[in-house]
């Protein structure tokens, strides 16, 4: 049993999977398996990342046809066997503490069960956007 399983729901987005999975891979914490689910994509790109070797450490779950992000989740937590599940989408990037922070605050207390963050939306360069403000912070402003 590995200490957390990463689910990553994708369709047709190999183009930002490869960063999505470099991300997991500099975690600090390196107990972990990462489950891609790739939900009907059509683009023919996860298969040439597992021909290339780029998933060798990756389980790689398909599903015939779309279902939608929800059914893919549920597909990767069935077949994890992680203590934690961490939901990331295949167009998101973890700082390298990620999943160290996320299980010192839920080893510290047993009350709490979920744990998340707020992010910072980038570009396609990396560069971060709306002045810097955290996608909470952009919609507080949004919903006032």
């Amino acid at each position: 049993m590995s200490l957390a399983s990463f689910v990553i729901p994708t369709f047709n987005r190999t183009h930002l999977l490869q960063e999505c999975l470099d991300s997991i891979r500099r975690q600090s914490v390196s107990d972990r398996e990462v489950l891609i689910v790739d939900d009907g994509s059509t683009d023919g790109g996860l298969d040439r990342l597992e021909r290339d070797g780029f998933l060798r450490d990756v389980v790689l779950l398909r599903h015939p046809q779309n279902r939608g992000a929800s059914e893919a989740r549920n597909t990767g937590v069935r077949a994890a066997r992680g203590e934690y599940i961490v939901f990331i989408d295949s167009d998101d990037l973890l700082e390298p503490h990620y999943l160290k922070t996320a299980i010192e605050v839920l080893e510290r207390d047993p009350a709490i069960v979920l744990f998340c963050c707020d992010s910072f939306v980038i570009d396609t360069k990396g560069d971060t956007l709306y002045g810097g403000k955290t996608f909470q912070q952009i919609q507080c402003e949004i919903k006032r």
